[in-house]
């Protein structure tokens, strides 16, 4: 067990080094997240004190990292000495907007947009190749398939870029996870991704205790889909335009965030007689990553390693989650009883746990078959 511990320290200590020593701001903006989430959940578990204390700390972090952005607040002058810093200053460079990388991104975005609703097809127009796209009028609805941003920016690419990072410089990544789905997949991507990660975040939410009853559950869906329109009216405002979409995949995804952590904050306040506390660390832990990982995505270009990633954290807090329910007070095949007993729980609790694994060995083998042939289809259809 010690030397597990060793171990773990010593890899925690190289991850945190290296995402400082990188200075990427990605993963920097998704450990502070993901360390303040986790901070607030295990608080829940040890105290009210605790509770208050994470509050504090993060509405004065918040409050800090914004400032630091914003230079023309009331008292922004005071922080111009952490904007100097070494590896802080690329935290105080959020919202940017004359910077060679964050014009890199603000053209890389509008021209993103500007492709997906044009509705010009691709392609050259009387020739066979490469032919005029005949499915032009559904690329907004389906996108261009993977891999394809390099192709399909080319029609659009602004000549402004040329001069920021050369004329033989093309983005095959748009810095944004919500703007490569929506290229690649399509607006029927875009609403099967943020669907998935819903589903993720209120089951996580539920297996921790903190989704009791379907009350709990429609707020926090409602305070979730608040915070993502919240983001994208304060995109447009922050814009000044008010009719470019550029920062919308930016404001949607951290107002959705911030939708959870006002659940959080709501739950804790309203049903902290009823509402079980955090008691499995590991869910907690999966939890914030999930969120660390959604928030950094969303400022760096994903690519292979990077869904990996997220796939592996997404099964590992399924399977524990659903393996975790059987035997958790409060809980019968799988869904949560309000006001049951302990007493009532463990009446045919073999039987019920029985069932409950036949069912579900079921199921999974169905799954199994289906998502496999799907495999298989699809490598038929590649090679």
């Amino acid at each position: 067990k010690g030397l597990s511990v060793a171990t773990y320290s010593v890899v925690l200590a190289l991850q945190l080094v290296i995402i400082v020593l990188t200075q990427s701001r990605g993963p920097m903006v998704g450990l502070i997240a993901g360390t303040l989430l986790f901070g607030m959940l295990l608080s829940l578990r040890l105290s009210r004190r605790l509770w208050v204390v994470s509050l504090l700390f993060a509405a004065v972090a918040g409050s800090i990292l914004l400032m630091a952005n914003v230079r023309d607040v009331p008292f922004s002058h005071l922080l111009q000495p952490l904007r100097e810093l070494p590896y802080v200053n690329r935290l105080t460079t959020i919202l940017d907007t004359e910077g060679r990388t964050a014009q890199v991104r603000i053209l890389t975005w509008d021209s993103a947009f500007e492709l997906a609703l044009s509705g010009k097809p691709l392609g050259i127009n009387g020739e066979k190749i490469p032919g005029e796209d005949q499915l032009h009028r559904w690329r907004p609805l389906v996108g261009y398939g993977p891999e394809t941003i390099f192709n399909a920016l080319s029609r659009v690419y602004p000549p402004q870029l040329a001069h920021i990072e050369g004329y033989n410089r093309q983005a095959d990544r748009s810095h944004n996870e919500t703007i490569d789905i929506f290229l690649t997949k399509g607006l029927l991507g875009v609403l099967a991704f943020y669907f998935l990660i819903s589903s993720l975040f209120c089951c996580l939410l539920r297996w921790l205790g903190l989704v009791p009853h379907r009350a709990a559950l429609k707020l926090l869906l409602i305070l979730m889909l608040s915070g993502g329109v919240s983001g994208v009216l304060m995109a447009f405002l922050l814009d000044g335009s008010g009719t470019r979409l550029t920062f919308t995949a930016f404001g949607f995804p951290l107002g959705l965030v911030g939708g959870i952590l006002a659940y959080l904050l709501a739950s804790r306040l309203a049903w902290r007689a009823g509402c079980q506390v955090p008691e499995r660390l590991i869910l907690v832990g999966f939890f914030s990553a999930l969120v660390a990982h959604f928030v950094e995505t969303h400022f760096v270009f994903s690519f292979s390693a990077t869904h990996l990633y997220f796939w592996v954290l997404a099964a590992s807090a399924v399977a524990v989650g659903k393996n975790g329910l059987i035997g958790v007070p409060g809980v019968r095949q799988g869904r949560i009883v309000d006001g049951a007993s302990q007493t009532d729980l463990d009446l045919g609790a073999d039987d019920a746990a029985q069932t409950f694994h036949t069912t579900r060995a079921a199921n999974e083998r169905w799954g199994f078959s289906i998502l496999s042939g799907i495999v298989l289809v699809i490598l038929a259809f590649d090679f």
